[in-house]
């Protein structure tokens, strides 16, 4: 006799909450819920997670399960990922309130002052009171780590010397930027041990404007992930390039467009399309523009874009993808925030735009691991499954 899932639980069976196949019936992998459900329920209560131990009891895991689940869907150990989002949250309180440092960082869910500073600098390059003192900012310094290599990022950013969004003269680096208050332009100066970062704008930033921009600042230096634990690891590979970096885009949008315009190009080809593309939709500030916003992108017609050497299939690409960003179908610039597995689901959904340049795209928006991304389990049966938290459930035929 075969049960589908409707009589299965009109005769009170229940689905194992381990194995979860009421999930994927429902079309959605166990991992990515059981993930996000995680970053849910830390949300609610930070402090009821003081290790990796606390989030193995709430997904009912075995530690090494975690382990996996975490380097699948958010390319970090469990402890990495816990210390992320305890400095992201007080972080976000920060310029929301004015409650003392302190408080801010217990309420977070770290366990002493110190613990809290130490990581806050490990994570945003600064201390707790520098931060805070954002809103409103027009200069603002970054803390950089022992054997930070300079050069290279300072020619990466000059790849394109007849660009508009960015450029790199000695030490300094340009990039123009949209904010919700206004455009902007960052200027950077890396020195020995520090990176100062002077706002260019017209108008005042508010607190939320400037947080977007540190955390520009960030990518653009390639500041978001430790690469300790790498070097480490690859001691004999990793001894003749010690330090290097991946460069990260400051927004995702971004990332998208040069993911879309590189397939199947070269380098040198796909920089001056996207030259083109800043030059015919990107706003004007100052001397430079910024990246085109999807909204802009959205409006461009394809004809102009195919009088500047674009393929029309390429070109309808980058209007469908601005469109589905505009008008909220796809979160691009928070797709960095959840389950690398559900982000590339989500990228992949949109025509034009297939696995590599799905990877693409997270890689250079922070994923620290493009090429581990879990693979897509098989449908889990309606049986006994002795091992759960839940108990053994009756076997039910499958049809």
């Amino acid at each position: 006799m075969s049960w589908d899932r409707a009589e299965a639980r009109a005769a009170g069976l229940r689905a194992c909450k381990r194995c979860r196949p009421d999930l994927y019936y429902r079309g959605e992998d166990q991992n990515v819920a059981l993930f996000q459900g995680l970053a849910v329920c830390f949300a609610a209560a930070p402090d009821s997670f003081a290790d990796a131990s606390a989030l193995s009891r709430e997904a009912g895991v075995s530690l090494t399960k975690l382990g996996d689940l975490y380097r699948d869907h958010a390319h970090l150990a469990p402890v990495q990922w816990l210390r992320r989002m305890r400095v992201k949250r007080a972080a976000a309180e920060f310029l929301a309130g004015r409650e003392k440092i302190a408080e801010l960082g217990f309420g977070a869910g770290f366990e002493s002052e110190s613990v809290f500073h130490r990581q806050f600098l490990a994570h945003t390059r600064m201390t707790p009171g520098a931060y805070r003192a954002l809103d409103g900012a027009q200069i603002f310094m970054l803390q950089l780590p022992a054997g930070y290599r300079a050069r290279e990022i300072l020619g990466y950013h000059a790849r394109d010397p007849e660009g508009f969004s960015e450029r790199s003269e000695g030490n300094r680096i340009w990039k123009a930027l949209h904010t919700q208050d206004g455009p902007t332009v960052l200027e950077i100066s890396i020195e020995p041990g520090q990176a100062w970062v002077k706002v260019h704008a017209e108008t005042r930033l508010g607190s939320e404007a400037m947080a977007a921009l540190h955390g520009a600042a960030l990518k653009i230096l390639a500041l978001t992930n430790d690469i300790t634990q790498f070097e480490t690891r690859h001691a004999g590979f990793v001894a003749p390039r010690r330090g290097l970096r991946m460069p990260l885009l400051p927004t995702g949008f971004d990332a998208l467009c040069w993911g879309i315009i590189g397939q199947q190009i070269n380098v040198k080809v796909a920089t001056s399309l996207r030259r083109d593309l800043v030059e015919l939709a990107g706003e004007k500030i100052g001397h430079m523009r910024a990246h085109p916003t999807p909204e802009a992108v959205a409006n461009i017609d394809i004809g102009a874009l195919a009088s500047r050497r674009y393929s029309r299939s390429k070109a309808q690409y980058l209007i469908d993808a601005g469109a589905a960003i505009a008008s909220g179908k796809l979160d691009i610039e928070n797709l960095g925030e959840g389950s690398a597995v559900a982000a590339e689901k989500a990228l992949t959904a949109q025509r034009g735009i297939g696995i590599w340049t799905a990877r693409y795209v997270l890689m250079r928006g922070g994923f620290a691991d493009a090429p581990r991304w879990a693979t897509v389990p098989s449908p889990p049966p309606y049986r006994s499954c002795t091992s759960c938290p839940s108990g053994p459930m009756p076997t039910i035929p499958r049809g």
